[in-house]
């Protein structure tokens, strides 16, 4: 309709026939001769700005009209047409904008329109992304104030542009293409969130969770994956439970790992090997990052063990290493295994290298062992459980048909010697004689010159078999360890350290005899016990030397050869092989040394550099006379005459002494 300014009343209503009857008329100078009257103009020429159309019907001059203002009706303007209807002729003359939008009649641009200036927008704003009128979203607005009528979406975000951004707003799947800047809406939260995206953990599908920072839906991860970070999940609400910091809990586990657990000792999904891991077997191949888990409920490498029954039926699980080990073949040692301590039923039974019937069952091949040498099977000579089982658990394979204990006995059919209890099955097919029973046949030890009839020939604790044989089952050889030209079997101290063989063997007896130094070599057979560097016998020696007198000098209760440091001066004897101050008593075995650098002769003659043994404290006693007597130099005030020799003396002495310390702890340090 428009606004409309119409001619001065009483100048319309001049009578008039041509336009100088209207030119006294001020605003009116033209004569309308249709109905004879004055107006302001005929025609869009007769106008100038502000007002420059004609509205001919009117007969007056018309401004601009603004952008949202409907186009005019004139039915006397017929160029162009001016009918109310949206034209570009009617818009170039009439609006402001010089452009109309068809869809309304009106003077300017909607938002969404194409535009090619700012003044064609109804809006005042014009995008700079589309060139199209209002601002798209993510577009800021010239104000907060502005924006329901600057941008498209008529809201403004939290960040001062246009339309709602990822986790903002509020929306629905109905106005999320308008109001939010992604055009999608969680549908949990019904706030603004990526296509195909999320704002919490329940917009996602197929086990997925959001990671609410990025807005992400995340598939959990897989064993050995880490726990992981998001800020999102800070479990301020429901929606963003469980905290998610990088840390193993249950909650975390159950949202973010494939295997809905995690191990608290590295924080990262599924159960490491061991710990305070719990599964089944059915269920290892999912929360085991190894797949495999123990017997003792717990994950386990694969392979390994934590418990015997991880093992094969041939096997047994040595628990401090985690590994499974074959059974111990017939006359093999009962193994030691610091995690069979018996302290719990799946760590029993103890195994301490020691025969028992429960050891024997779990490492033994044959399930048996003997008590004698702590090995497994039984020794010949031994009665097995059964006649029946003497295949299984006699290490010969066999028992005598006379006594049914293992081994042949003597004349019996044998077909190796292994068989007979004497070690040896003669040319002809039977067994030799073994009269002491210490596997050495007869015939052997009379070759070798021991007695068939004793089991210990020499008497020294360590049966003849061992004594012929590093392994005690042969072949048996005359071994002299010493050299002496004595056989072990025959001689009483096997290594030539002047310590009976009997008194070497410690607790343990032959079966486990004593190794100080633990190099492998039982003491009676090592000439130096405790590997100091100074053989035993030469320790012995030293210690009934004059001044020493004592085989455990430091008195801790071991002998000099079995100690490292045998006058307990915090230097190992092997440090401490020389003599430094040439007093007679090895340094290994004296605690205190003078220690000093030789100074030359002193002016008295006296070699400096010469050992001289620490003065001994004096004993003194202060006299009425003001002298002091005792051990050591005495002095008196009541005669002088002798003080400057006196001095002179005691100051000599120290020098000497002084020079000597410094002489043998310089010889100590080269």
């Amino acid at each position: 309709t428009g606004v409309w300014l119409d001619a001065n009343n009483a100048n319309a209503r001049k009578i008039c026939a041509i336009n100088t009857d209207c030119s006294s008329l001020v605003g009116a100078p033209f004569c309308r001769v249709s109905d004879a009257k004055c107006v302001v103009c005929l025609d869009d020429s007769g106008c100038a700005a502000p007002t420059p159309w004609c509205a001919i019907t009117q007969g007056a001059c018309q401004p601009l009209i603004a952008n949202g203002g409907g186009l005019p009706t004139d039915p006397g303007h017929v160029s162009p047409i001016l009918d109310g209807n949206c034209s570009g002729p009617a818009a170039i003359l009439t609006c402001v904008s010089g452009v109309c939008f068809g869809l309304d009649n009106r003077c300017g641009l909607p938002n969404e329109e194409p535009a090619t200036s700012v003044s064609q927008c109804r809006s005042e704003a014009r995008s700079a992304v589309d060139n199209r009128c209002g601002l798209s979203n993510g577009e800021a607005p010239s104000s907060p104030l502005a924006a329901a009528k600057e941008c498209r979406s008529g809201v403004l975000d939290p960040d001062g542009k246009c339309g709602y951004a990822n986790g903002n707003g509020s929306c629905t799947a109905a106005t999320a293409a308008t109001v939010c800047r992604s055009g999608s809406c969680s549908p949990t939260l019904g706030v603004c969130a990526p296509v195909a995206g999320c704002a919490a953990d329940a917009d996602c599908v197929g086990g997925q969770w959001c990671n609410i920072s990025t807005f992400t839906c995340t598939t959990p991860g897989a064993n050995g994956a880490p726990v992981p970070s998001d800020p999102g999940h800070n479990g301020g609400t429901p929606a963003t439970s469980p905290v998610l910091n990088a840390v193993c809990t249950q909650a975390a586990a159950q949202l973010t790992c494939a295997a809905a657990v995690c191990d608290t000792r590295d924080n990262l999904c599924g159960f490491d090997s061991g710990g305070a891991s719990a599964c089944t077997a059915t269920t290892a191949a999912t929360v085991c990052r190894s797949g495999f888990c123990s017997g003792s409920g717990q994950c386990a490498t694969a392979g390994s063990c934590n418990i015997d029954a991880d093992c094969p039926a041939t096997a047994w699980c040595e628990i401090s290493s985690n590994k499974c080990k074959p059974d111990v073949a017939q006359g093999g040692a009962l193994p030691t295994d610091g995690g069979h301590n018996g302290s719990t039923p799946a760590t029993s039974p103890v195994l301490n290298a020691t025969c028992t019937p429960a050891a024997a069952a779990l490492v033994c091949t044959s399930a048996v062992c003997d008590t004698a040498d702590n090995k497994c099977g039984l020794t010949n000579g031994t009665a097995p459980s059964t006649p029946a089982s003497a295949a299984t658990e006699c290490r010969a394979g066999i028992a005598s048909a006379s006594d049914k204990k293992c081994g042949l006995a003597t004349g019996e059919s044998c077909s190796g010697s292994a068989q007979c209890r004497s070690n040896s099955c003669l040319g002809s097919g039977v067994c030799d004689g073994d009269t002491d029973g210490d596997g050495v046949s007869d015939s052997e030890e009379r070759k070798l010159g021991t007695d068939p009839t004793k089991k210990d020939s020499d008497g020294d604790g360590i049966p003849d078999n061992a004594e012929l044989s590093r392994n005690g089952t042969g072949p048996f050889t005359g071994i002299d360890t010493d050299g002496d030209g004595k056989i072990d079997a025959l001689d009483t101290d096997d290594d030539g350290d002047g310590l009976l063989t009997k008194d070497e063997l410690g607790m343990g007896g032959a079966a486990r005899p004593q190794d100080t130094d633990g190099d492998g070599r039982p003491d009676y057979l090592d000439i130096d016990d405790d590997n100091d560097g100074i053989l035993t016998k030469q320790e012995i020696a030293d210690g009934k030397l004059p001044g020493v007198n004592s085989d455990d000098v430091d008195g801790d209760g071991k002998k000099n050869w079995l100690d490292i440091d045998s006058d307990d001066d915090g230097i190992l004897d092997a440090n401490e092989k020389g003599d430094a101050n040439n007093n007679g008593i090895p340094d290994y075995l004296e605690k205190l040394k003078a220690s000093v650098a030789d100074a030359g002769p002193t002016s008295g003659g006296v070699d400096a550099g010469a050992p001289v043994a620490p003065p001994a404290a004096p004993t003194q006693q202060l006299l009425q006379d003001g002298s002091v007597a005792g051990g050591g130099c005495g002095c008196s005030t009541a005669n002088t005459s002798a003080m400057p020799s006196m001095m002179g003396l005691a100051a000599m002495l120290g020098l000497v002494w002084a020079r000597r310390r410094r002489s043998v702890s310089s010889e100590r340090r080269t």
